[in-house]
């Protein structure tokens, strides 16, 4: 049975986990999560901060991933939910043809596989079958003494 009756008897427990797998990772993501991927980045690229903001921001100043110059400027966006590169060359293009790119680019892009796997084990989270959550610690029985 590939499909799930409405309404049946039939139904396995194989045939719900099946027709619920697109359920099973939740994603959320915020700059406090990001924060330790940024800092990676940063670590990678050579970045130190710079005296100067860039955009109103505080920046830091490094390698930029594309062209190996030292005028890539690492940054938050305008929201200051995530952060970005900003590369002041003028002949600098990105693989997404932009003069900029988001974080999650720059870590699918030039990151290793070890990263991307942090990055997305870190963004999204597992749920458990059939919607159950599981035991908050409140709820566990606790030996008296």
């Amino acid at each position: 049975m590939n499909y799930m009756y409405k309404h049946s008897w039939d139904n396995t427990h194989e045939d719900l986990l099946k027709s619920s797998n697109h359920k099973t990772y939740t994603f959320s993501s915020d700059i406090y999560k990001e924060e330790p991927f940024f800092q990676k980045i940063l670590g990678m690229y050579g970045a130190k901060p710079y005296r100067r903001k860039v955009f109103n921001r505080e920046a830091h100043r490094g390698k930029c991933p594309a062209c190996n110059h030292t005028c890539g400027f690492y940054l938050t966006t305008d929201r200051q939910d995530t952060y970005m590169v900003v590369c002041a060359n003028p002949d600098c293009r990105y693989p997404n043809g932009k003069r900029s790119m988001l974080l999650h680019e720059i870590i699918m892009h030039y990151g290793s596989s070890g990263l991307i796997k942090e990055w997305r084990d870190a963004r999204y989270t597992k749920e458990l079958a059939y919607g159950w959550k599981g035991i908050r610690p409140e709820n566990r029985k606790t030996k008296k003494s």
